[in-house]
């Protein structure tokens, strides 16, 4: 009796159980197929009756024989094997026993053409009406088959085979119903069960002739031939199963033997040597992972955070316990918008956490099969980036002097707004202001004293109590302001409330005043962005020649004739 501790005896044990469970496999296979071939024949056959029996039923119906119908069928009763063989009509009622039909195909001639039954009673339901197979048939206008279990434990195959409403029936039945009835056969199984359970015995007979086999010739063969050099081999697995990668196997005598032996020592070699070279890598990569600036987390292929550097601690604010253990979609805000970057679909993303503004690039990490191995994500502060950034688009933005905005962010705004105006009609005003008697303040008091007054109105501008109101330096000591928004009357007003206010500013003890020409639109209608500036530098100088510190409004088609400070 073999050992089955030894080896030996496991692999032949082993062997011979794969072998016998194939070929009971293959038998079991063959079998089912051969039950399922059965089952199909009797079913073809079944068809083949229901279907003559549908034609039959046709040419009686059309040759106006309706009252011998039922009998045709009754006789099929008497079948041998036959256990139901009925008519039924479209909602699973017996048909050909009542007056139902009768009544509707004379009610659809407009005629009494065929007479009613002299016994007047209700059709019996022969089939439920939450019937599968029914509601099946009743779905897709094909034949269902179902498999029954009789009360005495016997199996009966149950046919529903529709009669369809062809074009020649349709003058007694109505076109629009798909059905005229339903064929019922039900027969039993006991005839096919005989045939099944036959083929279950040879292919068992077979499968266990087969098993014995293989495992006689496995029992005559494999020690010999197989068994002892394998054991060998398999040590020498056991051993470098333990970490003993230098341990070699020597030649067997037989050729396959040797062959596997040659591979294991060639493997070993090359695991010996990848080993090496991954332990060095592997350490060359946590040692970037814990010196990287930018923050890194990784988790396992269920999601699990395994490990998160300094940098990624830092950033989030938490300690390695915390965050350690948690699922890696839980990490940073909605579960939901993780899993979106993870999957490749949502692209790098800023965020704002913990008053910084962090990148965050998430992906997941798989072999070349698609499984998943893992999922990682970055953290990088781009808080101080997006400062500066936010600094240069003002300052390029800015005019230096003033601190109000550029005469380039002053042309980009007007254009943007007269778009708004000539599309959606969003009203829109321009004020055009210019320094009293500039070249005086320069003349008499220096650049330096100019340079202050126009910081004193720019200041002034900076804190209009209007966030709408976009104030530039046009250039020179002309300012601007556009008014998004504003009609004639409300820019009339600001314009006037700025005029007030620089009024009362004194630099270097020196009175300061501006004249101001607004063009508003409505009233006027300007053609292009030009004519807007032309109409309130048109305005400007008539504030200029009526005697300066004054606002005018713009009038259409006005042209400024020449240039005065």
């Amino acid at each position: 009796m073999m050992r089955v501790q030894r080896i030996g005896a496991r692999l032949i044990l082993a062997v011979g159980l794969v072998a016998g469970l194939g070929l009971a496999a293959v038998m079991l296979a063959y079998g089912a197929r051969q039950e399922a071939s059965i089952l199909r024949q009797n079913e073809l056959a079944m068809r083949r009756v229901t279907l003559s029996t549908v034609e039959g039923l046709t040419a009686i119906m059309l040759r106006g024989y309706a009252e011998v119908a039922h009998g045709f069928v009754a006789r099929l009763n008497t079948v041998d094997g036959v256990i139901d063989f009925r008519i039924l009509r479209p909602d699973g009622r017996e048909a050909f026993i009542d007056n139902q039909t009768v009544d509707a195909v004379n009610r659809q001639l407009n005629e009494d053409r065929f007479p009613r039954h002299p016994l007047v009673r209700v059709a019996p339901l022969a089939v439920a009406a939450d019937d599968p197979a029914l509601a099946q048939l009743r779905t897709t206008g094909q034949a269902a088959f179902s498999y029954i279990v009789q009360e005495d434990g016997s199996r009966s195959v149950r046919l529903l085979e529709p009669i369809p409403n062809v074009r020649a029936c349709r003058e007694c039945h109505r076109a629009q119903d798909p059905l005229r009835g339903i064929v019922l056969l039900q027969s039993s199984l006991s005839a096919v069960g005989a045939d099944v359970r036959r083929t279950w015995a040879i292919a068992l007979s077979l499968a266990l002739a087969g098993i014995l086999g293989i495992g006689l010739m496995v029992w005559l063969i494999a020690d010999h031939t197989v068994v002892k050099p394998l054991a060998r081999l398999t040590d020498a697995l056991a051993a470098a199963r333990r970490g003993r990668l230098d341990i070699r196997v020597g030649a067997a005598g037989s050729k396959e033997i040797d062959a596997m032996a040659a591979s294991f020592n060639r493997m070993a070699g090359h695991l010996q040597l990848l080993y090496a070279n991954l332990s060095d890598e592997r350490g060359a990569l946590s040692t970037i992972i814990r010196s990287s600036g930018d923050g890194i987390v990784l988790a396992n292929a269920s999601g699990v955070i395994v490990s998160a550097n300094a940098a990624a601690l830092t950033l989030l604010g938490r300690s390695e316990p915390e965050v350690l253990g948690q699922q890696l979609a839980t990490l940073i805000g909605n579960p939901d918008w993780m899993r979106h970057r993870l999957s490749g679909k949502g692209g790098s993303t800023e965020i704002d956490h913990r008053d910084r503004r962090l990148l965050v690039d998430a992906w997941e990490m798989g072999n070349d099969k698609g499984e998943r191995r893992g999922a990682a994500i970055t953290l990088r502060d781009v808080t101080e980036v997006r400062r500066l950034h936010a600094e240069l688009a003002a300052m390029a933005a800015t005019d230096a002097l003033t601190g109000l905005f550029n005469r380039r962010h002053f042309d980009a705004s007007l254009s943007e707004h007269h778009a708004l105006w000539r599309r959606y009609r969003i009203p829109l005003s321009l004020l055009l202001l210019d320094v009293d008697h500039f070249k005086q303040f320069n003349d008499l008091h220096g650049h330096e004293c100019g340079d202050r007054v126009l910081r004193a109105i720019g200041a002034a501008l900076r804190q209009l109590d209007d966030p709408t109101a976009i104030a530039c330096r046009y250039g020179g000591e002309e300012m601007a302001v556009i008014l998004p928004g504003r009609e004639s009357k409300a820019a009339m007003a600001l314009a006037e409330t700025i005029r007030t206010m620089i009024e009362k500013l004194a630099v270097d003890n020196l009175r300061v005043t501006v004249s101001i020409g607004v063009a508003s639109c409505p009233p006027l209608e300007p053609g292009d962005l030009l004519t807007v500036v032309r109409q309130a530098d048109a305005a400007l100088y008539n504030a200029k020649e009526r005697g300066r510190n004054r606002v005018e409004p713009a009038i259409a088609n006005a042209e400024r004739p020449s240039a005065t400070t």
